[in-house]
């Protein structure tokens, strides 16, 4: 005899059993079962690929098993295997206790590289806005002209040397010079782990960074 049910709770019956003599005697056994709780999380989205600095989702489903069942404890998710330079999150960051069938959206977020190019561009836009600050600041003083020209002359040549030894750094370090580094490229399998109480289940999802 097998005994099963969709609804989480304790059940106590009996098994009765009648002979077919003339007798007709009859025995019983008391029967205790205990139905436990269970859930499922499934991915229902493709494999995705992107180019690092945008962000994939997938679609998963978190699911309490058995008909009319819902969480007893909350549900909350977590990510592993992540490439390099990526980071993870969910929306909504966690299933609330009582809560049914879930769809949970998984967003893994890659990270762009910048050349250094752009990076010397960028001290160099800075170092512009210094000393059009300072050159405003000394005029309103009515400071000498050849003092403005002084400060702007050393703001210059302390970003010049900070490229400089930048540049020469990068070098050093075997061909370094590309600025800050992104994602790397390649395919990635990232698990996505689901934890309700004392359970929990994962499920892959697959990404393919360019």
């Amino acid at each position: 005899m097998s005994v099963s049910s969709d609804v989480v709770q304790n059940y106590n019956f009996n098994i009765v059993a009648t002979g077919s003599d003339s007798g007709h005697i009859t025995h019983s056994a008391g029967v205790v079962f205990n139905s436990t709780f269970d859930f499922a999380i499934n991915n229902n989205s493709a494999p995705e690929t992107v180019t690092a600095g945008q962000t994939a989702s997938y679609n998963l489903d978190v699911k309490p098993l058995g008909n009319g069942s819902t969480f007893p404890a909350r549900v909350t998710l977590a990510c592993s295997g992540l490439p390099v330079l990526s980071t993870c999150s969910f929306t909504p960051g966690s299933v609330g206790s009582g809560s049914g069938d879930s769809n949970v959206v998984v967003n893994i977020k890659t990270t762009a590289a910048i050349p250094a190019s752009a990076q010397t561009m960028g001290s160099f836009k800075y170092a512009f806005a210094v000393s059009l600050v300072l050159l405003g600041f000394g005029g309103m003083k009515r400071a000498p002209r050849g003092k403005l020209l002084g400060v702007l002359f050393v703001v210059l040549m302390v970003v010049g040397l900070e490229n400089g030894c930048g540049g020469g750094s990068s070098g050093g370090g075997g061909g370094g010079g590309a600025g800050q580094p992104g994602t790397p490229a390649g395919n990635y399998t990232i698990t996505a782990t689901a934890t309700s109480g004392s359970l929990t289940h994962s499920v892959q999802v697959n990404l393919t960074v360019n």
